[in-house]
């Protein structure tokens, strides 16, 4: 299976509220920006030399976390019932 087919059994119960948590203060200094290449779902995207994120689709895997260079990224575990629910068929 590819990892867009296994991706689609995965379901959301999307929170109001983004879990994840980005100070963007040093995000026009990074000259990698990992966070855009380490997310499998695409979480974070440049557009306009703005970080545009999208909480919604998120795998709560911690990826982002751990390669930011300024350590400016973290993820909050969604309230019980919300976030993603892996299905692994």
């Amino acid at each position: 299976m590819k990892l867009e087919e296994r991706l689609f059994l995965d379901r959301f119960n999307v929170h109001e509220d983004n879990h994840l948590i980005v100070d963007t203060s040093k995000c026009t200094e990074c000259s990698l920006k990992p966070c855009t290449f380490v997310c499998p779902v695409d979480d974070y995207n440049w557009d306009g030399g703005k970080l545009i994120i999208s909480y919604e689709g998120c795998l709560e895997c911690g990826a982002c976390e751990v390669v930011c260079p300024f350590d400016k990224i973290k993820v909050m575990s969604p309230p019980a019932g919300k976030g993603v629910s892996f299905r692994f068929g």
